[in-house]
């Protein structure tokens, strides 16, 4: 389904995808990466090079799934309005874009 290497010599995360994701793929998917980016010592700063060439479109459920699981939560929190997130929300990086 999936090919993660840390490329410690040149500070890459390399990933490859070979195909569809279902939700519970992208759940043991992002279990998986964020243990070994804690357990390869990788640090904000590094290289990401994503090969999506073995993959099709993904489904709608799997879409959802990246971003409960992956996200930070800046495109919840601005679906209402792209400029200015409810004041409720948390503070985030992305500029409310």
């Amino acid at each position: 389904m999936y090919d993660i290497r840390f490329r410690h010599d040149i500070n890459l995360l390399d990933i490859a995808w070979h195909g569809q994701f279902t939700s519970e793929g992208v759940a043991a998917y992002a279990r998986e990466v964020k243990a070994r980016f804690v357990a390869e010592g990788f640090v904000p700063g590094y290289l990401l090079r994503m090969d999506m060439s073995g993959s099709a479109v993904q489904p709608q459920d799997a879409v959802a799934a990246f971003r409960e699981h992956l996200g930070d939560g800046c495109s919840r929190a601005h679906r209402g309005s792209p400029s200015s997130p409810p004041a409720s929300s948390p503070p985030c990086r992305c500029g409310g874009k």
